[in-house]
């Protein structure tokens, strides 16, 4: 598949639970969380420097990451029928906050063509 890519300059949309073909098959990548985009941007950035907590405990959870200790996520993974109000990811998030619960948080430009959808992400911005 990434032979045809470069041979034909192809754009494919890749699906995938397999961290480490994503990072080999895709340049640009996005993060979902209960059918929702929660972060995207190059690969580089994405696997470098993830600002999403959910990219941050999945790429911490891939085998060779954190010593061989898989990162894990406290709390039940919400119904699809029935999305929790405001961050999706609140009741599975250790930072959630007050405005998790009450505001859906809206892509942000992270820099270096990523964006991210968290709160913390004003707060970092803020900070700065």
């Amino acid at each position: 598949m990434r032979d045809l890519q470069d041979r034909h300059n192809t754009t494919m949309l890749f699906i995938s639970h397999d961290l480490r073909v994503v990072q080999f098959m895709c340049d640009e990548i996005g993060v979902m969380y209960l059918g929702e985009i929660v972060e995207q941007g190059p690969r580089e950035r994405i696997y470098g420097a993830p600002a999403h907590p959910y990219t941050q405990a999945l790429l911490a959870s891939a085998p060779g990451k954190g010593g061989g200790r898989r990162a894990r996520l406290q709390g039940e993974i919400p119904s699809a029928h029935a999305v929790p109000s405001g961050c999706a990811f609140r009741t599975r998030c250790p930072y959630a906050f007050d405005r998790c619960v009450s505001e859906k948080p809206a892509m942000r430009d992270v820099g270096g063509g990523q964006k991210g959808a968290c709160h913390l992400l004003d707060r970092a911005a803020v900070a700065a």
